[in-house]
């Protein structure tokens, strides 16, 4: 293998394991009263990089949500795309 493989090879990897980072981020929502409390748990428990908390007070108190917004997102462009390419124009 010369070295420009090798370089590509480790390149690729990075790519993965970048991919697969930004594939596990997930945003918790929470009630605001609980927003501090959960914030240090996930802190503590050293997940800042993959868990986002996001205080709604459309949430009700003692409930807690965890989703993807990432995977959501590309549901709704994906959706959007079906219905761009199934659109009919009418003379």
């Amino acid at each position: 293998m010369d070295d420009l493989s090798a370089f590509h090879t480790m390149l690729n990897d990075l790519r993965f394991w970048n991919q697969i980072h930004r594939d596990s981020k997930r945003t918790v929502y929470c009630a605001p009263a609980q927003a501090e409390d959960i914030r240090r748990a996930v802190e503590d428990a050293g997940m800042k990089e993959i868990l986002t908390v996001v205080a709604s007070r459309i949430v009700p108190d003692g409930t807690t949500y965890v989703l993807d917004v990432q995977a959501i997102e590309a549901g709704q462009r994906e959706a959007m795309d079906i219905a761009m390419r199934n659109m009919r124009i009418w003379p």
